[in-house]
């Protein structure tokens, strides 16, 4: 039966009788300690509650083939990051899984552990990389994830866009 993780605890503390060494949990370098194992419901995790058709002629599959080129910033076993075509600020930069991933909730959903680290580590790295990270002097970014025809989203691969390097004003026009 598959499984959801939970933090014990409001401040992520052990289990009773459970110390902060031990089994790691997925790789995640999360120690069992420091969980408990909820049974997953149909409607969770591994479960896609609807279908999602892949098109292996996106642009994105494309690119990941190397079929079309791209201005790579940061490359991973599972994450591929290039600069926007089309920059919507001065630095605008797509972050993409390399699986067959259509939207977010497709993605959190279906994706394993190690993609799902791996994806949100590259984009904080990216931001480091832009220079637009808050704690590291930057005067901060903007995430945006389109998912589906209400969103406007172009191309059914999902993607991240990270931009920065000037206000960017409200969040919606």
């Amino acid at each position: 039966m598959p499984c959801k993780v939970a933090l014990d605890g409001p401040s992520g503390t052990p289990a009773k009788g459970g110390n902060r060494r031990g089994r790691q949990i997925d790789g995640l370098g999360i120690a069992s300690a420091f969980v408990h194992m909820i049974p997953a419901t149909n409607q969770d995790v591994g479960t896609t509650p609807m279908p999602y058709q892949y098109d292996d002629t996106n642009i994105f599959a494309r690119i990941l083939r190397g079929e079309i080129p791209n201005r790579t910033v940061l490359e991973t076993d599972h994450t591929l990051a290039f600069h926007d075509i089309r920059p919507h600020a001065p630095a605008h930069v797509l972050v993409i899984p390399k699986g067959r991933y259509v939207t977010f909730d497709h993605f959190a959903a279906e994706a394993s552990a190690t993609e799902l680290v791996d994806f949100h580590r590259t984009a904080a790295q990216v931001c480091a990389l832009l220079g637009v990270t808050p704690g590291a002097g930057g005067a901060g970014y903007r995430t945006i994830a389109n998912s589906g025809p209400d969103s406007n989203q172009e191309v059914p691969h999902y993607h991240l866009h990270i931009l920065g390097g000037r206000n960017l004003g409200p969040l919606l026009a």
